[in-house]
């Protein structure tokens, strides 16, 4: 069952009030046809799948017996809505890291488990490759106890400002059926060459300092990439 338009024919919602509540909390002749659930507050909170508390919480339901009525049909209504099927992840990120330090650039996506994934489930992601060539893969399992899942990409280069750079991602179970496919693009607001050098500012597990940037004879070289195609 659907609430698709917030509107519901006036002698459903009577039938559906009077098996929830007692009589006496509504007025016998009241006009139910003149006013449409999606006049109130409840109702447009269920259309717009924010929670019920919210709205509850923020003062917006006034106290009254119709409403009252309304509000046990909207819970009605919304607790027979379900989860659409095949739809096990949502993406809620997706931007370009840039690591002036260690002069690296990555993809990074952040989704939000919203239903449960079969186990042995992994999702596979393509990336464009700003360089050119053969796009660029990232394979991570999904485990049952993961709420929201971040995947980045091998390192890049070459990354231009305003250019949306598409990914594929595919959801697959552990026989490598397809469960879930989301397609998007990840747009950057800077050149890579001017964000980062073309060598790491250090190197070694101490973060030493890179002997080809702060070079012997005290001059640095802070250049960034130059072989990128146009």
């Amino acid at each position: 069952m659907r609430l698709a338009t917030g509107k519901i024919a006036a002698s459903l919602a009577r039938r559906l009030v009077a098996r929830l509540l007692p009589l006496r909390f509504l007025p016998p002749r009241f006009p139910l046809a003149r006013f449409p659930l999606s006049r109130f507050p409840i109702a447009r909170s269920l259309i717009a799948k924010v929670p019920l508390a919210g709205s509850l919480l923020a003062g917006s339901l006034p106290i009254g017996p119709l409403l009252g009525g309304a509000l046990m049909v909207g819970l009605l209504l919304a607790g027979c809505q379900r989860p659409s099927e095949g739809i096990f992840l949502e993406l809620t990120g997706r931007i370009f890291v840039f690591n002036y330090r260690v002069a690296t650039a990555n993809y990074l996506l952040t989704f939000k488990k919203v239903s449960a994934i079969p186990a042995g489930s992994s999702i596979e992601v393509l990336f464009d490759n700003p360089r050119g060539g053969d796009r660029l893969i990232t394979r991570q399992a999904v485990f049952a106890a993961d709420e929201t899942v971040a995947i980045s990409s091998p390192h890049l280069s070459c990354v231009k400002k305003d250019h949306a750079y598409a990914v594929d991602v595919r959801l697959v179970d552990g026989q490598g059926k397809q469960l879930q496919e989301i397609a998007t693009s990840v747009t950057s607001d800077v050149d890579q060459s001017v964000m980062l050098p073309s060598k790491p500012l250090v190197v070694g597990p101490v973060y030493t300092p890179n002997p080809d940037v702060f070079k012997a004879d005290g001059t640095t070289d802070f250049s960034g990439e130059a072989d990128c195609p146009m």
